[in-house]
């Protein structure tokens, strides 16, 4: 009887993980236009300057652009068009003018853990984006969206909140 509740309590979690998935938010990106006058902005990996910010990275405002959404006042944006963009991030909503952007609410994120160890990047259209950071198997994350074959979580890295892209295989 033990064994059987057991299987029936696993059949469920997987079963809501599966669901989970499928209800994910899917990034998508909006091709914006260049502004004029910018200096290359700080480039975050959250939406605040108290998260994470790998190497130093900006984005020029005044070269080609898409943006995947809005967080409270910061925007997600990666340098490039929807077919090809570099490294996603957050900037200050403030710093440019832009229409309705879709709100990054994250309602169907959901706690996960890393089931093999996953290098992680904040650029998901790189072969080789990822970062000399790694997740080792065992790590919490919280699954925040889905972008083609990456989930976007958030974690910690060097003991500061990130928000990047982690192979979906890796959960």
């Amino acid at each position: 009887m033990k064994k059987i509740v057991f299987l029936l309590l696993m059949l469920s979690l997987l079963c809501a993980c599966a669901l989970a998935d499928d209800s994910l938010l899917p990034l998508t990106p909006v091709q914006m236009q260049p502004e004029e006058g910018f200096a290359p902005v700080a480039l975050y990996c959250g939406p605040t300057q108290g998260f994470y910010r790998h190497e130093e990275q900006t984005i020029d405002l005044t070269q080609p652009f898409v943006c995947f959404g809005q967080y409270d006042c910061w925007v997600m944006v990666a340098q490039g068009n929807t077919e090809h963009f570099g490294p996603v991030g957050f900037i200050e909503g403030g710093l440019f003018s832009a229409p309705d952007l879709p709100v990054l609410a994250f309602e169907d994120s959901y706690a996960a853990m890393i089931e093999e160890d996953a290098a992680v990047t904040n650029d998901p259209l790189a072969p080789d984006g990822a970062w000399n950071a790694v997740l080792p198997r065992g790590t919490q994350v919280v699954v925040l969206a889905a972008y083609l074959d990456s989930l976007y979580v958030q974690t910690e890295i060097d003991g500061m909140p990130a928000r990047v892209f982690v192979p979906a295989s890796a959960l």
